[in-house]
C-alpha cells in the first residue's frame, strides 16, 4: 500500500472514523455505511484483540439494511475460521438493542460453528443451484476439467 494511501486509510478510518459517521469522501463521492441497504451478516469474535466484538456490534446500527450479528468463540483469526468441533460455539440474537452488552445478555448461545448459521442465512437469500457455465470458448478452449492436471503431478 503506498504511503499516502496508508496515511489516508489510518487517518480517515481509525482516527476520525469517517466511514461510520458518514463523512468519508473518496474520489468526490460521499460514502456512508447507512447507504448499504442489502442484507449483511456480521461476525464478531469474543476474544478478538484487533476488532473488539462490542465495536463490530456497532455495525447493526450503522448499516442501512437488515443485519444478522453473530458472536463467535475464539480470537481474531480463530473466531472466523471456527471449524465445527467440540470447542466451537456462537451466539445469536433476534433484536439489536443500543449496546453490545444488552445484546449479549439476551442472545442465545449455540454449540457449533457460526458457519452453519451463515449457511442457513445465506441459503434463505439464494436462488436454486444451477449448473455452472461451460468453461472456455471456441477461441480459448478449456485445457481440461478442474482442478487441472498440474495438481496431480
Amino acid at each position: 500500500m503506498p504511503a499516502a494511501m496508508h496515511s489516508f486509510y489510518l487517518r480517515s478510518l481509525y482516527i476520525h472514523n469517517q466511514l461510520a459517521t458518514g463523512d468519508l469522501e473518496l474520489a468526490g463521492q460521499q460514502l456512508s455505511l447507512g447507504d448499504v441497504k442489502n442484507d449483511c451478516y456480521v461476525v464478531g469474535a469474543i476474544n478478538d484483540h484487533i476488532v473488539p466484538w462490542p465495536t463490530s456490534y456497532k455495525a447493526t446500527h450503522l448499516l442501512g439494511g437488515s443485519v444478522r450479528y453473530v458472536l463467535s468463540s475464539g480470537g481474531h483469526v480463530a473466531g472466523i475460521v471456527n471449524p465445527p468441533g467440540p470447542k466451537a460455539w456462537h451466539m445469536v440474537g433476534q433484536d439489536y438493542p443500543a449496546t453490545a452488552e444488552q445484546w449479549r445478555a439476551a442472545a442465545e448461545r449455540r454449540d457449533g460453528s457460526w458457519w452453519e448459521d451463515w449457511a442457513s442465512w445465506a441459503g434463505e437469500r439464494s436462488g436454486e443451484l444451477v449448473a455452472p457455465p461451460r468453461m472456455g470458448s471456441k477461441r480459448y478452449p478449456a485445457g481440461g476439467d478442474a482442478p487441472g492436471e498440474y495438481v496431480h503431478g
